[in-house]
């Protein structure tokens, strides 16, 4: 059986994916920049490792958000009241008396 988060859950695990996105992120960033330093230094052997490694940064952000969208597609009442039990029968019109 699957667990389901309540809403406080889930911002909390939203805020921890939003951190690791941004770091990977910023990662990246410093990837490139320090990758065309290397490459326009006249080093040629550099650029095809730091390829490889952002895409697996890429598929670290894809996998995150695959996540994201798996928690939103729980259902999201999980903290409301359970729904009043079934009695039977069928209501009476308004305005009879019992």
């Amino acid at each position: 059986m699957r667990r389901h988060f309540t809403r406080p859950q889930k911002m909390t695990i939203v805020q921890g994916i939003l951190s690791l996105v941004f770091v990977v992120d910023i990662l990246q960033l410093w990837l490139v920049t320090a990758t065309m330093n290397s490459y326009l230094g006249g080093d040629t052997g550099v650029p095809l490792p730091a390829a490889l490694f952002s895409l697996l940064c890429l598929a670290a952000n894809v996998g995150l958000l695959k996540f994201l969208y798996a928690l939103d597609r729980a259902p999201r009442d999980v903290d409301a009241a359970p729904p009043a039990p079934y009695r039977g029968g069928t209501p009476a019109p308004r305005g009879a008396e019992r």
